[in-house]
């Protein structure tokens, strides 16, 4: 395709920064305000080695390559080029290809005969050219990696998705494979697997978007000019909204000023330091769900849940257990470096107008980079995080020192403001001037300006949108659906989402479809569910059981269990986080443990989807020795895949005995080596039954370890 000339004008999306020591980096913004650093803002060239042998520890014949920047990565291409290893470099923005030839000697890798590029913007024509590339060097798959570097996307957020899913329509075996090979190196946020019991608890933020229209909100930083701006925001509390980053609400709340919404965004363990220097101060904690586990524990009565997903990559995660997927629809909130820029985007999406800046200075003022009060205050730990120093044009006149991180966050909270559609004033009488906000003189003449009742006052329309909003999360299930059509009820999508309520008609349905897949390879036990369908309608299971369905807010189904006294004997997904329990549980079987797969407890099938998606399966026996077990779980997730696996294979035995003798004679060879190192698992979400005592599940694996073990009574391991 044709390239931009080198010399023309860069657009809007597009920043290229210069930085002190003569590296240059590339700044990228899309339609969500967020933005992306190519490499790294300081030392991109070290950082982009970094990058590179953390995720090249090891030689392969052949490699897909997407993102190659301004050219950090050459270097290490052509080594490995000289090395035999062939290369297809694709690049899906024409206008970073054109920088990178302009400012990288690119030639020794471009005429490099195991090198082939591909610059198209069009997902379709990249998944042809790898595919016939593929063909053409007939390298099996297994001895191809492929590697992207996450912010290149940003110019085109939907390319790897798209490009997958035109990949998937001519060689879904191939797609399959690089999805894994993409997933296996993506950086997967430990706090969230941490903090899951508490997520999928919390309400998303999301709820509250767009509850607070015409509402005047001030987003509060933690820059020297907020000492200033103090006695100005305790006179005008009552008729603004105020939303707090987290390293300003200590000093407001000193001041007397009250704090409507705190905002924490970051994961590292000093954050929460912000907040124990305001223990007693009540706000509405709005949190990023990857935030320090014993923050959000602190806060885990109220805290909402905000999502953060600043790579396009992300899309790719609902293909994959991962907690991302669980909550990325609690809300997603724009993070630019400092949390200033989340604050002022949650002001944006909660409908405010107009919005006010304060102390958001995002540069160096007097020498100062924080207000006093905060835990940088008469520290030097943050100036020396961020080496980098530029100057930026001062809203004094004149310039203004300012670091890497603040500049990164300027440039954000500029395309932010550029992108609102209602006014956005800077109160700030010092600091660098952010482009598109209207200045300080017009900001406080329309504070002054506001007036209202203490009854529409915006701290009050925030209580009472927050307690709705936490009834309509709360009501019973029979209550949200009141007044909805049966056609409401539709679901689940391609990833296990409902959209409506789990209805009896609703589930009634879903088990039909499922057992007609079912008949094909299993007609015994679809037979003998099909006659025992009032259970979906009822939810009475044999001896006297009861179950309930529901969503939990993100729409994904959930199963609880009861004995006849009211007992939780079960429930599904487990409170623990679903991405340990799938992705933890499905990264067996593997090696000399691959002689008996088996999962015990059919649930509601993710955990099956996981297991048949990792590499080297051959054969899955899943057992559910309880028919009305199975037929809950078929009426409120879509099975119709994994039953059509020929990988797996379904047994509804009673007992133990009968299962044994129902593996043992259709897979003999199964049971051929070292038996009593055959691993089975339980299914995570019923681990409930497993804990109680004389559990049935746990005594119905303890008699197939018995059948076994009398199957092979010389085994080493007896």
């Amino acid at each position: 395709m044709p390239l931009p000339p080198p010399s023309s004008p860069l657009p809007l999306s597009h920043h290229l920064l210069s930085l002190p020591n003569g590296a240059r980096t590339l700044l990228y913004r899309n339609e969500l305000g967020q933005q992306g650093i190519l490499n790294h803002i300081e030392d991109p060239e070290r950082r982009a080695e970094q990058w590179w042998r953390e995720r090249w520890n090891s030689d392969t014949p052949l490699c897909v390559f997407h993102g190659l920047g301004l050219g950090y990565h050459l270097p290490h291409i052509l080594e490995r080029a000289e090395r035999g290893t062939r290369f297809l470099l694709v690049e899906s923005d024409p206008w970073t290809f054109s920088l990178c030839l302009a400012t990288t000697d690119a030639r020794p890798v471009l005429d490099h005969p195991n090198v082939e590029v591909l610059v198209t913007e069009s997902p379709r024509e990249a998944s042809e050219r790898t595919h016939a590339w593929l063909r053409r060097l007939g390298g099996p798959e297994l001895q191809l990696r492929f590697m992207v570097d996450p912010p290149s996307l940003f110019p085109k957020p939907t390319f790897l998705r798209d490009w997958f899913e035109a990949l998937a329509a001519v060689a879904p075996e191939l797609a399959s494979f690089l999805l894994r090979s993409l997933l296996d190196y993506y950086p997967k946020p430990a706090n969230l697997g941490v903090n899951w019991p508490i997520i999928q608890n919390r309400p998303g933020i999301r709820r509250l978007f767009g509850r607070l229209r015409g509402a005047p909100i001030v987003a509060v930083g933690a820059g020297p000019g907020l000492e200033e701006l103090l006695p100005i925001l305790r006179v005008a509390q009552d008729r603004v909204l105020t939303v707090a980053c987290d390293t300003a609400v200590a000093a407001l709340a000193r001041a007397g000023i009250r704090v409507d919404i705190a905002v924490a965004m970051d994961s590292g363990e000093r954050n929460r330091d912000h907040f124990l220097r305001a223990r007693g101060v009540e706000f509405l904690p709005v949190f990023y769900g990857g935030v320090f586990p014993p923050l959000l524990r602190d806060y885990q009565e109220t805290a909402w849940i905000a999502s953060a997903s600043p790579f396009p990559t992300a899309e790719l995660l609902e293909l994959e257990m991962h907690p991302t997927r669980y909550f990325s629809s609690k809300g997603a909130l724009v993070l630019n470096q400092t949390v200033g820029s989340t604050a002022l985007d949650l002001a944006l999406k909660l409908g405010g107008s107009p919005v006010f800046l304060a102390g958001i200075d995002l540069a160096y003022c007097g020498g100062r980079h924080h207000a006093s009060g905060t835990i940088y205050d008469g520290s030097d730990q943050f100036s020396r995080s961020q080496p980098g120093v530029f100057e930026v044009p001062s809203v004094e006149g004149g310039a203004v020192a300012t670091c890497t991180a603040f500049l990164i966050s300027l440039l954000g909270i500029t395309h932010q403001v550029r992108l609102a559609s209602v006014p956005v004033y800077n109160l700030s009488r010092q600091g660098a001037i952010i482009e598109g906000a209207m200045g300080r003189s017009e900001g406080l003449l329309v504070l002054e300006e506001l007036t209202g009742s203490a009854s529409e006052a915006p701290a009050h329309r925030l209580q009472s949108e927050a307690d709705l909003a936490l009834r309509e999360l709360c009501q019973p299930p029979r209550e949200r659906r009141a007044g909805r059509r049966a056609s409401d009820s539709v679901g689940p999508d391609g990833v296990g989402r409902w959209r409506g309520e789990l209805a009896p008609s609703t589930r009634l349905s879903m088990a039909q479809a499922n057992l007609e897949v079912l008949a094909g390879r299993w007609p015994e036990p679809a037979k003998a569910l099909a006659g025992r369908l009032s259970i979906l309608q009822e939810g009475v299971l044999e001896r006297g059981e009861r179950c309930e369905w529901s969503r939990d807010e993100e729409g994904y189904p959930r199963m609880l269990i009861m004995d006849r006294n009211g007992h939780t004997l079960a429930e599904t997904p487990a409170v623990a986080n679903p991405w340990r329990e799938v992705r933890e549980w499905t990264s067996a079987p593997s090696g000399d443990r691959q002689g008996l797969p088996t999962v015990l407890g059919v649930g509601l099938g993710f955990h099956l989807r996981g297991f048949l998606e990792r590499p080297g399966l051959n054969v899955l026996w899943v057992w559910e020795p309880y028919l009305d077990r199975l037929l809950i779980g078929l009426g409120a997730s879509d099975f119709k895949t994994v039953f059509n696996d020929p990988r797996l294979h379904l047994s509804v035995s009673p007992s133990a005995g009968e299962f044994f003798v129902q593996v043992s004679s259709k897979m003999p060879e199964l049971l051929a080596h070292n038996p009593l190192r055959h691993r089975p698992w339980v299914l995570p979400g019923f681990r409930a039954w497993v804990s109680r005592e004389k559990s049935e599940y746990l005594e119905t694996w303890v008699h197939l370890f018995q059948e076994i073990h009398r199957a092979t009574p010389a085994s080493p391991q007896g």
